[in-house]
C-alpha cells in the first residue's frame, strides 16, 4: 500500500528532523568529549557519520592541559 503524497512529504520531513536531532546530539556529546564508539552505540548510527560530524569539534584548552 503506497502513501498519499502528503503523507510521504510529512514522512520525509520527520526523517529529516530525526537526522538533525541526531546531529545535534553528536555535536553536544563531542563537545562533552564523549568517546566516539560509545556515542555511536548510544545514538545507534554509522561510525562514519559520527566521525564526519565530530571531527569538526576542537578539544577545549582545559582538556589539553
Amino acid at each position: 500500500m503506497s502513501q498519499s503524497p502528503e503523507a510521504e512529504a510529512i514522512s520525509m520531513q520527520l526523517n529529516r528532523m530525526i537526522e538533525i536531532l541526531e546531529d545535534i546530539f553528536i555535536l553536544q556529546a563531542s563537545i562533552a568529549q564523549m568517546n566516539r564508539k560509545k556515542l555511536r552505540a548510544v545514538v545507534g548510527i554509522d561510525m562514519k557519520r559520527v566521525n564526519r560530524i565530530s571531527k569538526h569539534i576542537k578539544p577545549s584548552v582545559d582538556a589539553e592541559g
